[in-house]
């Protein structure tokens, strides 16, 4: 969810101001973004299937909005490859992250707003796990989030030096 947001951010930035710094850190954010759903994805069911007897329930709204999110952005890549016009191709993959964002926070509050068989981890009343396991997951959380992070330093870096290359190669053509 961290990195969508950042690709939904650095949509706007590029619809507001066209620097195509910004559609590159948006394009870098959505492809870690869908790395970690790939993983979550698999990895999901496989906890699914030693906790509930199952890989995948599709009457669980978590996962399926989940999925459908994972889904939205591979039609972000789609559509970035299909437009070779790099503004054309900026403006449009900005517009449609900008759009696929919403399912964000619709997944996120799936299981408070259907019926779902993952449990309200963080909520007054719900499942919960407690104050150690509450401890385990905000520390995983934030190596998560430091892992993303130090990812897109590095993704972001590699595009920068793909940008050097590529102007000193038409500095050696010209």
């Amino acid at each position: 969810y961290v990195a969508f947001s950042g690709t939904f951010v650095f949509s706007l930035l590029y619809l507001r101001k066209g620097q195509p710094a910004h559609d590159t850190a948006a394009a870098a954010c959505a492809s870690l973004g869908l790395l970690f759903t790939t993983m979550v994805l698999f990895a999901g069911p496989l906890w699914g299937w030693a906790e509930w007897g199952v890989a995948w329930r599709f009457e669980d709204a978590r996962l399926d909005t989940y999925l459908v999110l994972g889904l939205v952005f591979v039609g972000y890549f789609a559509l970035r490859r299909q437009l070779t016009q790099p503004e054309v191709r900026a403006r449009t993959a900005a517009a449609y992250a900008a759009a696929g964002f919403v399912l964000v926070p619709l997944s996120y509050l799936s299981i408070y707003l259907f019926q779902s068989l993952h449990p309200k981890v963080i909520s007054p009343g719900g499942q919960g796990v407690g104050g150690q396991g509450a401890l385990v997951m905000l520390t995983a959380l934030a190596a998560f989030v430091l892992l993303f992070l130090a990812l897109l330093g590095w993704r972001l870096g590699l595009s920068a030096l793909d940008a050097r290359v590529t102007r000193l190669q038409e500095q050696v053509d010209a």
